[in-house]
């Protein structure tokens, strides 16, 4: 099974985005899908591996990683999941 990796920061100062990485974690366990949570917070390293392998604007968190490529935000994990597609978004083929 492939690694699903969620950065988000557990000392974030936006209630926003504390909300987003509540729920992308939420969204993952509802569907029953093993991940790490990595707290870019504490871990520099990780913060700078995000921020290089990533497309997403500066700042944003949470952002969902699969075996180490961008997979993308909250806002296109919602999509896919209203659309029905969130395990083919996760992990395609």
């Amino acid at each position: 099974m492939p690694t699903v990796t969620v950065y988000l920061s557990e000392v974030a100062g936006n209630v926003m985005t504390k909300k987003n990485a509540q729920r992308m974690c939420d969204l993952l366990t509802i569907k029953k899908i093993e991940f790490a949570k990595v707290d870019v917070s504490i871990d520099d390293e990780a913060k700078a591996y995000m921020k290089e392998h990533s497309q997403a604007k500066p700042g944003t968190l949470p952002l969902l990683f699969v075996d180490g490529v961008y997979r993308g935000t909250i806002v296109e994990m919602e999509e896919a999941n209203e659309d029905g597609a969130l395990e083919q978004w996760l992990f395609p083929q």
